[in-house]
């Protein structure tokens, strides 16, 4: 497992045209990502394939109004962001991810929080069983 210090997701370039990723490094790997919203964790989320990607999104605006997404586009001129990144294969980026909502209950994950939460009670009444459910639900994580 590798992970990086947190860092700002932006530079500010200086020419004023705009802002430039500080993400290039996580193009096309696996692991979970940290969000942080002023020094305090707001979102925790997982790629199974390109963290870069999966992390951008919740810094650009979108016009699909039928599926819900947490973006900060709209407070990255009052807040100041970072996002810490952990390396680790798809499979245990899932089981990574559980925990880290499990621990810090970030702002910005509610349903997953509860989703962690019922895994948690399923296995201590030994009533769980493997399913799809966690993966698909991957699909509908507001971004």
């Amino acid at each position: 497992m590798k992970k990086t210090k947190y860092i700002d997701v932006f530079k500010t370039l200086k020419s004023n045209k705009g802002r430039k990723t500080n993400l290039s490094f996580a193009f096309g790997k696996s692991g979970v990502y940290i969000i942080k919203e002023d020094n305090k964790i707001v979102y925790i989320g997982q790629s199974g394939s390109n963290l870069y990607r999966t992390i951008l999104r919740h810094f650009q605006s979108w016009n699909d109004r039928t599926q819900a997404r947490v973006t900060y586009i709209g407070k990255l001129n009052k807040n100041k962001y970072k996002v810490r990144v952990v390396f680790v294969p798809p499979k245990k980026a899932l089981q990574l991810e559980r925990d880290l909502i499990a621990k810090y209950k970030p702002r910005d994950n509610p349903d997953k929080i509860q989703q962690v939460l019922e895994f948690q009670e399923q296995r201590k009444n030994k009533t769980y069983k493997v399913t799809d459910d966690f993966l698909k639900e991957r699909d509908y994580v507001p971004f």
